[in-house]
């Protein structure tokens, strides 16, 4: 990355003072300020108001800089000032040793290391390693359009001169060599030599970055795995699990409810009745919800929506109304958004489905009022888009 100096800031300001575009300028802005035409430059010469220009002009540049200059002093030590001392973890209340919950000093926002003293530790080197384990064939399980044939992992070691190494991990959806590539070749030199406590200055622009199509966000995927390895070296640092330095206002509950996700390897050509079997399992397991996808691709099987309704009412009457259901994204099934609007939603809503996972695009205009039609048809299902 290369920085601007004052020096280099400088002579790039005295040089546009000389480009074709300023020079033209200069009589007029001289007869402003002097309230001196150039018809009387001309007639008096210049050396009569020279004395008066180079005042004038002094008095106005010192004027107007005077003005800028207090009203970014009065930017930098409110808003930004408290923005800084928030992001490097400098100010707020001091957590609780048990629980880690603290109260912050201002109630409309609280930084997520407010209150969290600083600690001075480097980060000195990234390291991404990636795992993979190929599957038996009967392991083997398929579901859109593919047939999954391995597992894979990605970890993401970040290295420290206080000899604290954080761990994460990256989602391999996004591709883990190309992930691998990126953090290495473009992450690694961001944050080597940077405080891993700035963790929210250094990762903050992932959620800047651009969805390539509709496809996965494997750049914010790369970032994902660095922020956690640095929240991991911050816990470790401070002696404390993240998930108490994360409750900025609040006891930390430190119990989640988890969902079973399947509908993998669900085959209508193939013994449809799985999913329902599935669900049932799930449930004598403990599970008290249950996230499913629609199967392989319906172009295998010959599926519709007409076909596919009856084994929602199947799993629901199977697991009941005490086990929360989720459909997953309806892609691949071959039919549209005002299709799956006029058969499929009215039905999820009768059957008090939590959410529809992935039920419209991500990005565009059109995308939106897709979800707001959606929405209209099942007002009490959560979706996502």
């Amino acid at each position: 990355m290369f920085d601007i100096n004052l020096p280099i800031a400088f002579s790039a300001g005295l040089i546009s003072f000389f480009a074709p575009c300023v020079i033209p300028l200069l009589p007029a802005y001289v007869g402003y300020i002097t309230g001196v035409s150039l018809k009387e430059l001309k007639e008096k010469g210049q050396a009569s108001y020279r004395k008066k220009i180079l005042i004038s002009s002094l008095l106005y540049i010192l004027g107007f800089s005077l003005v800028f200059v207090i009203l970014g002093t009065a930017a930098a030590t409110s808003a930004g000032a408290a923005s800084l001392a928030n992001i490097s973890g400098c100010s707020g209340s001091s957590p609780d040793k048990k629980t880690g919950s603290r109260t912050p000093k201002n109630a409309s926002y609280a930084h997520l290391l407010d209150g969290v003293e600083r600690e001075n530790i480097t980060i000195t080197d990234l390291k991404v390693t990636l795992l993979t384990h190929e599957l038996k064939p009967e392991e083997y399980w398929a579901t859109a359009n593919y047939v999954c044939w391995k597992t894979e992992s990605i970890l993401v070691e970040v290295f420290t001169d206080q000899g604290i190494v954080g761990i994460g991990g990256s989602t391999q959806y996004g591709s883990p060599e190309r992930i691998k590539k990126y953090t290495e070749e473009v992450i690694k030199p961001v944050i080597v030599g940077k405080n891993p406590f700035d963790v929210e200055l250094l990762t903050y622009q992932s959620v800047l970055l651009p969805r390539e199509g509709r496809g996965i966000n494997w750049k914010g995927c790369s970032w994902a795995g660095v922020d956690v390895a640095l929240w991991d070296i911050i816990g470790k640092a401070k002696g404390m699990p993240v998930y108490k330095l994360l409750a900025t206002d609040n006891e930390p509950d430190p119990h989640i409810r988890i969902y079973a996700s399947g509908g993998v390897n669900w085959k209508f050509y193939d013994h449809p009745e799985s999913l329902i079997e599935e669900g049932i399992k799930y449930k004598e397991e403990g599970y008290t919800a249950f996230k499913f996808r629609k199967g392989t691709d319906w172009k295998f099987s010959n599926m519709t929506l007409k076909k596919y309704i009856p084994y929602l009412y199947k799993l629901r009457e199977a697991v009941g109304y005490d086990m929360d259901l989720m459909q997953e994204s309806m892609g691949g099934s071959g039919h549209t958004q005002q299709e799956i609007i006029d058969q499929l939603c009215p039905v999820l809503e009768e059957l008090k489905i939590l959410w529809f996972e992935e039920a419209i695009g991500r990005g565009s205009e059109e995308d939106l009022e897709w979800w707001l039609k959606m929405k209209e048809s099942m007002p009490t299902v959560m979706l996502s888009g």
